[in-house]
């Protein structure tokens, strides 16, 4: 009779998914923090943006790719959200980096890298409502 509790094995799954995420997630910070970023042109910004897009849309049907063969989906589609959700507020808030060096008025100044990682996490995960 089960409990519902989840068995040693699940336990170690749960902790090797857990340990991934976080070295996925702190992996994608420390390089978006120590990564040199410049100044970007407008017509660069689309490069970065398409290239950022293309890197993005591989990711995810990789993840799915992963989660559609594994042999617990829930926990690898809870690894894939913590790779996922990282990369996109790091890929554009590396890009909004880039056009506040290139243009700081558009932005109302200089933006430093956490400053534009909290603007896009802001419009990501609460709408964009300010």
């Amino acid at each position: 009779m089960s409990t519902g509790a989840p068995t040693h094995v699940d336990r170690k799954w749960i902790a090797k998914v857990l340990v991934a995420t976080l070295t996925a997630t702190a992996s994608l910070i420390f390089l978006y923090y120590v990564l040199p970023i410049g100044p970007l042109s407008s017509w660069q910004v689309l490069v970065r943006l398409a290239i950022s897009v293309l890197v993005f849309v591989v990711v995810v049907a990789s993840e799915v790719r992963s989660i559609l063969r594994s042999d617990r989906p829930m926990s690898r589609a809870w690894l894939a959200i913590g790779i996922i959700a990282p990369l996109f507020i790091v890929i554009f808030a590396s890009i909004y980096v880039a056009m506040a060096l290139e243009e700081p008025a558009a932005f109302g100044g200089e933006l430093s890298r956490t400053e534009a990682a909290v603007l896009h996490g802001h419009g990501v995960f609460d709408g964009g409502i300010r």
